[in-house]
């Protein structure tokens, strides 16, 4: 068991691809390793299948002969043999369409078209390019509604969403600010012909990005004009006023998108501080917060994939006496 776990993945270690499962899982609720037999029919291999490539075919009509390997003792399996259905799965990458069939299926299956043959000879005589299609091994986070699962998040899609655009609406403030630092103001007279244009052009070009960030706004201005052909006598007068006070000094929706992470967060039923806040915390509380999430979170998640591994990939190598 050491030897195969040590080494049934070649590229990284199982670990990784643990990680790399729980990653998948979370994020999109489901995760898929293909299995890989050697010439003898033994389990020898797993390979990493990214989820958001992977699709399920409905359920095959047709039942079929299973044998179920069932341990009766500790020392001993016994074979029972049912009847089930069995789905295929598709997955399509960088242009390339694969056929898998569900782990224990016994069928020989088309690994180009899905279709299933009486035997390998008779796949390879149809195409001698193709090939029978390997298992595949399907986590997911149950939904009762549909043979995908479902992330633990998705009731929270709106907050989500939320803070994605509370985000986005803070970011382009840096790159469209629109209020400059501050302006000069003209009484007593009037803006030049040339004002106007160089006002609308500088409002659009020379106050966004952080580089522009301290340029001013400068207007020309000329006496006006009295009327009945006088001339005005008043003095013009030029104001230099700042404009800071209009503009946004820190980031909006702070409250908003921190109560968005909190929802975020208990969806996974995890404390703040194993999501990288340590704020109010001490060792108390850091430690009753850990030995929560270990009984309700972490070891129930562990058990469910402990159960899984034991009971299908144990059970096909036949191990005795030992438990993932």
């Amino acid at each position: 068991l050491e030897t195969f776990f040590g080494f049934c993945c070649v590229e990284f270690s199982f670990v990784t691809l643990r990680r790399r499962t729980r990653q998948d899982i979370e994020v999109t609720g489901n995760g898929y390793w293909e299995v890989l037999r050697d010439g003898a029919g033994d389990v020898v291999q797993f390979v990493y299948l990214p989820a958001f490539t992977v699709r399920l075919l409905p359920l095959d009509p047709d039942l079929v002969e299973d044998e179920l390997q069932v341990k009766v003792t500790e020392f001993a399996y016994d074979t029972l043999k049912m009847r089930r259905r069995f789905r295929r799965y598709i997955q399509f990458f960088e242009g390339t369409l694969v056929f898998f069939k569900e782990f224990g299926d016994q069928r020989v299956i088309s690994r180009k078209t899905g279709q299933v043959f009486p035997t390998v000879d008779a796949l390879v005589a149809a195409d001698q390019t193709d090939g029978p299609a390997t298992e595949l091994l399907h986590f997911k986070l149950h939904n009762p509604r549909s043979a995908y699962g479902t992330p633990r998040w998705i009731g929270n899609l709106l907050a989500v969403l939320g803070s994605r655009q509370a985000e986005e609406i803070n970011f382009l403030y840096f790159e469209n600010k629109s209020v400059p630092p501050l302006a000069l103001l003209v009484s007593g007279g009037r803006l030049s012909a040339q004002s106007v244009p160089r006002i609308e052009s500088f409002i659009d070009t020379n106050i966004k990005g952080k580089r522009n960030f301290h340029k001013i706004l400068v207007l020309e201005a000329e006496p006006a004009s009295g009327g009945h052909g006088l001339e005005h006598t008043g003095r013009v007068k030029i104001e230099l006023r700042p404009l800071t006070d209009a503009q946004q000094k820190d980031q909006l929706f702070g409250e908003y998108d921190e109560r968005n992470a909190d929802k975020v967060g208990q969806s996974f039923r995890l404390p703040r501080m194993l999501r990288g806040d340590v704020r109010d915390f001490n060792k108390s509380t850091a430690d009753a917060a850990l030995l929560f999430a270990e009984m309700q979170v972490f070891q129930p998640e562990r058990q469910e994939f402990d159960d899984a591994i034991t009971r299908k990939i144990l059970a096909d190598l036949g191990i005795r006496c030992w438990h993932f």
